[in-house]
Parts: C-alpha cells; sequence; structure tokens
C-alpha cells in the first residue's frame, strides 16, 4: 500500500510540473506574437535624424532649339530696286569723272528740268564754272559752257526758269555791279542757243542810254533796279543749296545722282503727255 501511495504522489507531481512548463511555453508564445514585441524585434540600429528627406537632385531642362521666328505671310515685302534708266547711267558715268578731274572744293550738281519730259537736264557748278548737259538718248551732251561772277551757289549766279528751256548766268560789271546772260534753247536736242545780255552798266551822266534788250526784260522775267543793279524775279530757280535737287559733287553722289527725280519734285507739273480721244 505504501508504494501505490508513493508511486501516485510521484505522478501528481510529475502532472504538477508539466502543466507549469506548458503555462511558461504559453506565455511565451504570447509575448513573441504581441504587437509590441513584434516591433521591437524588427527596429533598426540607424540613428535618428530630425534633417528632412533631401530631395532627389533636378537637372535643368536643356534648352529647346531656337526656331526662326513665324513670318507673317501678308506682311508687304520692298519692291525690288528698279535698274537705272540710261540717263542716269550717262549722268552718273560723267558725275564721276567730273569728281575724279575735280580739284576745287566748292562743286555741286544738279538737276533741272528745261522742257516737260521726265528727263532732266544736268548742270554742273564747279568753282566758278557752269556746264549744262543734257541726255540725247544715247549719251550726255555739252550744251553750254559758260562763267559766273561768284563761288558755286551765291547770289543768283546760275538760275533757270522751268520747263521754258532758259537758264541764266551771272556777270560782274565794271563798277561790281551784274548783269545776266540768258541762254535760251528751242531744241535741248540741237546745241544752238541764243544768248540775250542783260546789262545796265553803261551810265551816262547819271542816264542809262536806251538799250532795246530791254524792252525784252518783262518777257525774261528780268528787273532793272537802277545802275549796277540786276535781278531775275520769282518765275526764275537759282541753283543753290536751298535748291532740293542741288547736291554737292562727292563720290557718292555722283554713283546715285537722278535716283528718285521726277518732274514734279523740281516744278510740280507732270511730264506732257499726248491727249488721247
Amino acid at each position: 500500500m505504501k508504494r501505490i501511495a508513493a508511486c501516485a504522489l510521484c505522478l501528481a507531481f510529475l502532472c504538477t510540473a508539466c502543466a507549469e512548463q506548458t503555462e511558461q511555453t504559453d506565455s511565451l508564445v504570447e509575448l513573441a506574437t504581441a504587437p509590441a514585441f513584434a516591433e521591437n524585434l524588427t527596429e533598426t540600429t540607424a540613428p535618428e535624424t530630425t534633417e528632412p528627406p533631401t530631395e532627389p537632385e533636378t537637372l535643368p531642362n536643356p534648352p529647346m532649339p531656337s526656331q526662326p521666328a513665324e513670318t507673317d505671310e501678308t506682311t508687304e515685302t520692298e519692291p525690288p530696286t528698279e535698274p537705272a534708266a540710261d540717263w542716269q547711267v550717262a549722268y552718273r558715268a560723267l558725275l564721276s569723272d567730273v569728281y575724279a578731274a575735280s580739284s576745287h572744293e566748292e562743286s555741286y550738281f544738279a538737276l533741272i528740268a528745261l522742257n516737260g519730259d521726265e528727263i532732266p537736264e544736268l548742270v554742273v557748278l564747279d568753282d566758278t564754272q557752269m556746264q549744262l548737259y543734257c541726255f540725247n538718248g544715247t549719251e550726255a551732251v555739252l550744251l553750254l559752257e559758260d562763267g559766273y561772277k561768284d563761288t558755286a551757289c551765291s547770289g543768283q549766279n546760275v538760275c533757270f526758269q522751268p520747263l521754258s528751256g532758259r537758264i541764266a548766268s551771272a556777270f560782274s560789271t565794271m563798277g561790281a555791279g551784274s548783269g545776266f546772260y540768258i541762254f535760251a534753247y528751242e531744241n535741248l536736242n540741237d546745241v544752238a542757243v541764243t544768248r540775250y545780255k542783260f546789262d545796265n552798266n553803261e551810265d551816262t551822266g547819271g542816264e542809262l542810254p536806251y538799250n532795246p534788250i530791254w524792252d525784252s526784260a518783262a518777257e525774261f522775267g528780268v528787273e532793272n533796279n537802277g545802275y549796277h543793279d540786276v535781278t531775275l524775279n520769282d518765275t526764275w530757280t537759282h541753283i543753290g543749296t536751298d535748291f532740293p535737287q542741288c547736291c554737292e559733287l562727292t563720290k557718292e553722289n555722283a554713283a546715285t545722282a537722278g535716283q528718285g527725280w521726277s518732274l514734279s519734285l523740281v516744278t510740280g507739273a507732270e511730264p506732257d503727255t499726248e491727249e488721247t480721244e
């Protein structure tokens, strides 16, 4: 009996120990599966930092290839330059030669209108010398060569009467007065010219002798203001620096002579045209 009691006691002790062991094992399983424990297991040892996360570096976009500016198809373009007329070519070549040969500082040229066509006449003023040219359809022709009393562009040294075929040059008289030679052309393609001299320098006892030339004074626009004082009225245009078509003779001006010229620039008139029915 005693042996059976001892065995039973031992068996009871072993069952109690096994139960405690089972409880400990279950506790460990619960601890391992608890959220806090799981977090502790996944925690890293990296040092904590308060700096914000570095943003990835962005490179600037490459420049776009330049594109040609859009053109407005409706934009007007300048018309092509018209070729030089024959008279422009002839006058430019002549003026280039005059410029190359001239040694004077007072040198000018002017395009004038002695008749009503669209081809001007050319006047060259070089120091105290005047030359008149016309274009005959082929070349520049010298119509007149004359002197005048003062340097180029002074006073009424050289004047012309637009569309009349007349050009005038002043000359000095013995008493320091002035007179005028008026050259009248019937046909500018012909070198034939009529010269009229208006001079009131012949004083006899304070009176001027009769000269039939003065009967034509009004017709020619000449004014007799008394002894040593002869002038041209406002029907005449003075070829001077105040005349828009008068230019200093330079290499550049010679090369562009006649550019943009028209009859209306000189006279305000339109070219002669034949009337049509």
